[in-house]
């Protein structure tokens, strides 16, 4: 838009609207103001929100397993690592089995946790 000035009434036949600036909410926009207009619009819309919580609580759950199998192993706790993966391995098992996370991301999650503690406890 170099070269290009703001008019003094851009409503005007011929002249730039696109230098007004747009109109926009004052905060910032959350997932759950979305307001449907149609009955089957509502009902996606609860449907989504459902899903969203079900889904968060599966990838929430997922994390903290992983989080205690790291902790261990950052603390020096090999045994403590050791108890915690198949907790860990089964949490990521049932993420990627309801579709939270992909097949391979928990692979790749079960592979690393699992080389790690077997690291920690050869060493």
């Amino acid at each position: 838009m170099a070269g290009r000035r703001p008019l003094d009434n851009p409503w005007q036949v011929g002249q730039n609207v696109a230098l007004l600036p747009r109109e926009r909410p004052a905060g910032p926009a959350k997932r759950d103001d979305i307001v449907a207009n149609h009955k089957q619009a509502e009902k996606r819309n609860r449907q989504r929100i459902k899903r969203r919580a079900r889904n968060l609580r599966h990838l929430s759950t997922m994390r903290t397993y992983i989080k205690r199998v790291r902790r261990a192993l950052a603390g020096g706790q090999v045994e403590e690592a050791k108890q915690a993966l198949p907790q860990a391995v089964t949490a990521i098992g049932r993420a990627a089995s309801k579709g939270v996370v992909h097949r391979n991301t928990a692979a790749r999650y079960i592979s690393r946790i699992t080389q790690a503690v077997h690291k920690a406890s050869a060493a």
